[in-house]
């Protein structure tokens, strides 16, 4: 191209509404594409941790303080109980102080 039809060819795309027209659609066209692109990662990247976080749950479920100090627990109620209130109570405390002393580090 010489260099007159290069100047000419710059003034009619100047003066002509439809290029501009075709430039500013293509410029919005390519912004839009990025936008769902990134609404789309997004999502998805959403629904995998949703995902994970159902499945986390679902198979390793939360072990409750209170299911883990009963089981931990090697005295039952009625070995408690047997030793009487009134008869021996400084055995009953230091029954009590030893499943204290059991089950305070599991908390």
């Amino acid at each position: 191209m010489t260099r007159e039809t290069m100047k000419s060819e710059i003034e009619k795309r100047l003066n002509d509404r439809s290029w501009d027209r075709m430039i500013a659609d293509s410029v919005t066209e390519r912004v839009n594409k990025r936008h769902e692109k990134e609404s789309f990662f997004s999502m998805v990247g959403s629904l995998a941790v949703a995902a994970v976080s159902v499945i986390v749950f679902i198979f390793f479920p939360v072990n409750t303080e209170k299911n883990s100090i009963l089981t931990a627990s090697s005295y039952s109620s009625s070995d408690i109980l047997s030793t009487g209130y009134g008869s021996s109570d400084e055995t009953l405390s230091s029954e009590m102080d030893l499943i204290i002393n059991e089950a305070y580090p599991m908390r």
